[in-house]
């Protein structure tokens, strides 16, 4: 199935390189890692029949699932399966924390590595949506749990010494980093001439 897949896309780069668990960060808020992680989770996976959970660790009020298909539920009953809400778009299952769950949850390494062996073998696939770094360098702990670290970068705002300083901050909590992601790139070449090129 893998030789199946084109080169040229995130998505198939990500999976040659064997991650199952991937999680996008950003170095501050607004840096379009939401926008990034739900384009992976959406991205029609190869060989998955599972679709792909998107596991959002800092949703907006708006943005909260029912109770059932919350974090917080798994941890109450951690021997059944996690149960992400399924959207309509027939791919993608979202999951998020729950009410009451905080940073601190996020930490604890014995819930956490209950879920991490949940993902791992209930879908063939997952993407976390972790919140920008600059205010939660702690969640490097959470993000090297993972298999893999798209970094994901807003180019008008992030600067190239923060984003080496985040890719080393990861890196040294033992996170692997798969790639970046630009957001909001700008093209010097007007736009139809690029398309040329």
């Amino acid at each position: 199935c893998e030789n199946s897949m084109p080169d040229l896309d995130i998505v198939s780069t990500i999976l040659k390189s064997g991650s199952r668990v991937i999680a996008c960060v950003g170095a501050a808020s607004g840096d379009g890692t939401s926008t990034a992680a739900r384009t992976l989770a959406e991205a029609p996976i190869p060989c998955s029949t599972s679709g792909v959970p998107l596991f959002h660790a800092a949703p907006s009020p708006a943005e909260q699932t029912p109770p059932e298909n919350t974090l917080a539920a798994f941890w109450q009953n951690p021997s059944g399966p996690l149960t992400p809400l399924h959207l309509q778009n027939g791919w993608l299952n979202l999951l998020t924390p729950g009410t009451g769950i905080g940073l601190r949850e996020f930490l604890n390494r014995e819930k956490m590595d209950r879920f991490w062996h949940q993902v791992r073998s209930q879908f063939q696939y997952a993407v976390v949506d972790l919140p920008g770094f600059g205010a939660n360098p702690e969640l490097a702990v959470l993000a090297a749990q993972s298999d893999g670290v798209a970094l994901v970068l807003n180019c008008r705002r992030t600067r190239w010494e923060v984003a080496l300083n985040l890719r080393d901050r990861l890196q040294a909590a033992g996170a692997t980093m798969l790639g970046v992601i630009l957001n909001r790139r700008n093209y010097v070449i007007p736009d139809s001439l690029y398309r040329l090129l």
